[in-house]
């Protein structure tokens, strides 16, 4: 019996035909961070085992600066309507005391054994990790899939990752072209195995590439690629990365696009941005930090930290916090909002007409403006159109 007939797979529309979707006005979007504490004597002991004499990519591990923690925060600070957080470890919870009573009230703590088979255990290798977060009891239809390194830059809404019918927005990329496999570039192996999988089964290539910044995902289309490549997932799932390994994620996006279980956007600039830092001399991460800060970018990616480079990654998101406590968060529901008092507003000849005004429904959310101090001056505002 297969590992999924538990599960209700979606009947599969044909080729020419757009899924139907049943949306909703109030979506319920969990959070899934996979996340690895290397720092633990016991996890590196396990890897060790594995590792033996296993390619050297296959047994890199990233250094870490408590990346997981701050990331938590960047969710609080700009996305404080999620519903919950899985956080996916080894046996790894997070630290209770080391939360905001906002995340103690969201994490739930999930570990490889509760959503992966035994006989795959212990598994070191993201992809199948990845594979199988849509196992996570209780997890939303749609949610945001987080590398514990990604942060969040800056306020998002449901809307950034639903549309009103409940459809997922993935943001992409175009898809790169006369991409050369090279053993330095094995993450070039596991988006090509993906690719031929695909194209195998249905005769085309997907038309985009991924980001390095939250992933839209839908459980129903993970479900449904676990029912066309089982036997593609099966035979790639090592505990170990190797050249063999095949990139879950890309695959299961691109199930999504074929069926029209989601809606695909090309990246705009600033908007699903991101700013990877090198880390390979502080020098470097210095200026790719400050770049971060003066440009604010959607979603920002701090990777491969060693020691030094996380000695000015603390300071820096500890400042851009600060500074974003400033600035209020989207919520799920706005308290009224009090009017100025009559001697700070503009005089009656001064005001907009009302036929000449924004409708209510039109104007942008009050979280979503700009500060006050970043704003331009009124008299260098352009005028109104009479025709707008």
């Amino acid at each position: 019996m297969s590992s999924h007939d538990r599960y209700a797979l979606p009947a599969l529309p044909s080729h020419n035909r757009r899924a139907r979707l049943v949306g909703t006005r109030d979506p319920a979007i969990d959070v899934v961070f996979t996340h690895v504490d290397a720092a633990d004597p016991a996890w590196r002991a396990k890897f060790a085992r594995a590792a033996g004499n296993a390619h050297p990519e296959s047994k890199r591990v990233a250094p870490q600066a408590d990346e997981v923690y701050w990331s938590l925060l960047t969710i609080e600070a700009f996305m404080p309507w999620v519903r919950r957080v899985h956080v996916v470890t080894d046996d790894q919870p997070l630290d209770p005391a080391r939360l905001t009573p906002w995340a103690r009230a969201r994490v739930a703590d999930v570990r490889h054994a509760h959503i992966i088979p035994a006989r795959l255990l212990p598994t070191f290798n993201p992809m199948v990790i990845q594979a199988w977060l849509h196992a996570i009891p209780g997890l939303s239809d749609v949610f945001v899939y987080f590398h514990d390194d990604v942060f969040v830059g800056r306020p998002h809404g449901p809307e950034a990752f639903i549309t009103r019918e409940g459809v997922p927005r993935m943001v992409t990329r175009p898809a790169p072209r006369n991409v050369e496999v090279t053993p330095d570039r094995p993450w070039v192996h596991w988006t090509k195995n993906a690719v031929d999988a695909f194209v195998a089964q249905f005769h085309m290539a997907p038309a985009f590439g991924t980001l390095h910044t939250p992933h839209v995902m839908r459980r129903q289309a993970c479900m449904l690629t676990w029912s066309l490549f089982e036997r593609e997932l099966e035979a790639a799932a090592s505990p170990l990365r190797t050249p063999r390994s095949l990139h879950f994620i890309y695959l299961a996006q691109a199930v999504a696009a074929y069926f029209g279980l989601a809606s695909m956007a090309r990246a705009e600039p600033g908007l699903a941005s991101f700013v990877t830092c090198g880390m390979e001399g502080t020098t470097d991460t210095a200026e790719a930090l400050r770049h971060i800060a003066r440009t604010r970018p959607a979603f920002f990616c701090v990777a491969d930290m060693d020691a030094a480079c996380a000695a000015l990654f603390r300071p820096f998101m500890r400042a851009y916090l600060e500074d974003a406590g400033r600035v209020e968060a989207p919520r799920r529901s706005a308290a009224p909002t009090q009017r100025p008092p009559a001697s700070q507003r503009a005089p009656a000849s001064q005001r907009l007409p009302t036929s000449q005004r924004v409708p209510a429904s039109q104007r942008l959310p009050t979280s979503h403006r700009a500060p006050a101090s970043q704003r331009a001056p009124a008299s260098q505002r352009r005028p109104p159109s009479a025709t707008s």
